[in-house]
Formats: C-alpha cells, sequence, structure tokens
C-alpha cells in the first residue's frame, strides 16, 4: 500500500543509494532490492511515527488542505532508512564515523517524534497546520475513530494518585 507521506522506494534510494538499497535488502542474493521490505519498514516507520502523532493529531496527519505538514515526509525517510540499517547492522559498524551518525541520527528523529506528543508545553513541539481533531480517519489500514476528547495523563492530573 502506498505511504500515507509520499515515501517510496525511489526516496530512498536517493536518501541512500541504489548499492546500498540492494546490499540492505536482497535477502535471495538476486541483485535487486526488494520492494516488499522496502514497503514493510516505510509501514514500521510511520507507524512509529503515528503512535506520536496521534497523541494530538488524526493520522495519517494533514492540513486542512489535505497537504502532509512540512518536515514529516523527510523525517519518514530518515527513519526508514535506519530502519532498512538495522537489517545489517554488520554494514554500519564497518566505521566508528558512520554509526555515531547513524545513531545520531536515530536520536535526533526520536527526540522529534516525542517532542510531537509531549504533554510539557516547553517541549512539546505542534506541527504547523496540523488537524488536530477528527472522529473518522481514512489510515493505511482502514477506518479508524480518533477521540480527541480523552483526558490526557498529565502532570498536573496525576499529582496525588501516586503516595
Amino acid at each position: 500500500m502506498p505511504s500515507s507521506y509520499g515515501v517510496d522506494q525511489d526516496a530512498l534510494v536517493a536518501r541512500l543509494s541504489t548499492r546500498e538499497m540492494i546490499d540492505l535488502t536482497d535477502d535471495a542474493s538476486v541483485g535487486a532490492i526488494d520492494a516488499g521490505i522496502v514497503e514493510q519498514k516505510i509501514d514500521e516507520a510511520e507507524a512509529e511515527f503515528h503512535l506520536y502523532a496521534a497523541v494530538y493529531y488524526a493520522t495519517p496527519v494533514r492540513t486542512s488542505t489535505g497537504a502532509t505538514p512540512e518536515g514529516i515526509r523527510e523525517k519518514l525517510i530518515e527513519a526508514t532508512a535506519w530502519r532498512l540499517k538495522q537489517r545489517r547492522p554488520e554494514l554500519v559498524r564497518n566505521s566508528e564515523d558512520e554509526g555515531k551518525l547513524w545513531a545520531d541520527r536515530r536520536k535526533e528523529t526520536l527526540d522529534w517524534f516525542e517532542a510531537i506528543a509531549s504533554a510539557d508545553p516547553k517541549v512539546r513541539l505542534p506541527i504547523a497546520g496540523a488537524v488536530a481533531e477528527t472522529t473518522d480517519v481514512v489510515t493505511r489500514a482502514g477506518t479508524a475513530v480518533v477521540r480527541t476528547d480523552r483526558p490526557r495523563f498529565t502532570q498536573q492530573r496525576m499529582r496525588g494518585f501516586f503516595r
């Protein structure tokens, strides 16, 4: 199924390279990119993003005009590339610099995801123009009901709950 954010094999080839994509996905040793593996990793990256974004936004995240807010596609390309790299960690660990680079990129991406979902207004990163409330959302898996009126777990609400 196509990505909700326009992430595809071509975007990942542009991010990594054809040779690297083959190295990361060619389990059958046929000398080609395995599109099924690429699609699976795109789905996993989007699902991870939705875990964070769904705290405040309908998913897939869109503006009121139906467009994808700026920055999401690029972060998902990065998250998918990291997931592909994790299939062959020995390729990343060939160089200490490359391993550190990918670890830093992963941390940056997770920090961005976590900031989107943060209950702390000092940390929270709003997605500019994103639709915050909806009831029926068409997702890659079908139609889902999103409840935006449920109470949130905040420090204020939890105060006095634990002794």
